[in-house]
């Protein structure tokens, strides 16, 4: 973990033009867990804590410019996507026979394994992943990029572990001109179960404006983001940004967006989620919830929602949402109902007030007493080892967690399942 890394979209942005303290490149992937005050994290409905830390994003207003529509040939910022597959040099998978098999010979070094989790698969990646998701079992859809003469390239490929390597299939690319600075990539990327994507970018300022892409194979669009946090599909046509905009017809400032796509060259855009605290957090979707946060002062919350309830007018995250989490939370997966547990389970990473990382853990989302959502207990997964250690990024799906371990030349990933 290293404060005011690039990785970050807005992590350098914090530090030199907002000063916050959460500045750590942990942001929705990363992190530790701990229950008490001020480290860590408590579930609200089984009981409540005070933390510090959590990302945050710069404020201000970002010049909207609708969608863009990008497509094969097209040209200007953003242009082309492609095809075609080749093999990682220096790739290499281990463990990826038998899917969900748990493979005890799996060293998750530095870290420790915790009483819920067991590794089933190891790889050491061919590129740095930026960002990736869970597509099944041995497949990730992975986010790189890839410097030009005056150009960052971002591309998105698929990763399929095949014995010892990973095949490599790019399934869109997407230009951006440097003249006007060199944007902060975010580290998320969404995937709907069609196989469409989306990301997004943003460049400093305290403005924070950014672009979040959308699309797959053959197409893609471009919409103005300012300080686009994280993003998660609703459906495979409709995608929600937490963000401080989107689009040039929204209303903007801090929340939860709605992208709903009805065509490349027609999209519907609309805040569904307001006061949701100071900055963006972290947001995941599964059938029957949506996990939605918010930096609040010293702290990032977590919120519940149930699906249709986004789908009227705006609405306050503090009367619509149920309270699941306040503290360090620095990483955010979650898991459907019937996978880990019977009902959905948040994937925590969260870290301590010194920002090193404390855990990585599993709570299943339980209904509440006074509310429609609460917190089950804590299961362990990771942990610090005894010299420490820490995640840069994780994604959950398809029955498993997948995780980041390094930041560059001694990247590994590793893919766990549950102890039975």
């Amino acid at each position: 973990m290293k404060r005011c890394e690039r990785l970050l979209p807005l992590g350098v942005l914090l530090c030199l033009a907002v000063g916050l303290p959460a500045c750590d490149d942990s942001r929705r992937r990363a992190g530790g867990e701990g229950e008490g005050e001020g480290d860590g994290a408590e579930g609200e409905g089984e009981g409540e804590g005070e933390g510090e830390g959590a990302e945050g994003e710069g404020e201000g207003e970002g010049e909207g410019e609708g969608a863009e529509g990008e497509g094969e040939g097209a040209e200007g910022e953003g242009e082309g996507e492609g095809e075609g597959e080749g093999e990682g040099e220096g790739a290499e998978g281990e463990g990826a026979e038998g899917e969900g098999a748990c493979d005890p010979s799996l060293s998750v070094t530095p870290l420790v394994l915790g009483e819920g989790a067991c590794p089933i698969w190891q790889a050491t990646p061919p590129a740095h992943p930026l960002a990736f998701a869970v597509a099944a079992h041995d497949r990730l859809v992975v986010l790189v990029e890839e410097r030009g003469a005056g150009t960052m390239t971002y591309r998105v490929e698929e990763w399929s572990l095949e014995g010892d390597s990973i095949t490599r299939a790019v399934v869109l690319e997407h230009v951006v001109d440097l003249s006007g600075g060199e944007p902060f990539p975010g580290s998320y990327l969404a995937r709907a179960e069609d196989g469409t994507v989306a990301f997004g970018y943003t460049w400093p300022g305290f403005s924070a404006p950014g672009k979040i892409v959308i699309g797959a194979a053959g197409w893609s669009v471009l919409l103005d983001a300012p300080g686009n946090y994280d993003a998660a599909f609703l459906s495979s046509g409709e995608l929600l940004v937490e963000a401080l905009g989107l689009g040039d017809d929204v209303a903007s400032g801090q929340g939860l967006y709605r992208a709903a796509l009805l065509s490349p060259e027609r999209i519907e855009l609309q805040q569904v989620v307001g006061e949701l605290g100071d900055y963006s957090a972290p947001v995941e979707v599964v059938p029957g919830l949506v996990v939605a946060g918010g930096f609040f002062k010293d702290e990032t919350r977590l919120f519940g929602f149930a699906p249709e309830v986004l789908e009227g007018e705006l609405v306050s995250a503090t009367d619509a949402g149920s309270l699941l989490l306040s503290g360090n939370v620095s990483g955010l997966g979650l898991l459907p109902a019937g996978t880990w547990r019977a009902g959905p389970a948040l994937v925590l990473s969260l870290v301590n007030a010194d920002w090193s990382f404390a855990g990585l853990s599993l709570r299943e989302v339980v209904p509440g007493d006074a509310a429609p959502f609460a917190l089950g207990v804590s299961t362990s997964l990771l942990e610090p080892g005894p010299e420490g250690g820490s995640i840069t990024n994780l994604a959950a799906g398809a029955g498993i967690v997948v995780v980041l371990l390094g930041n560059g030349a001694d990247d590994r990933l590793i893919a766990l399942g549950p102890r039975e």
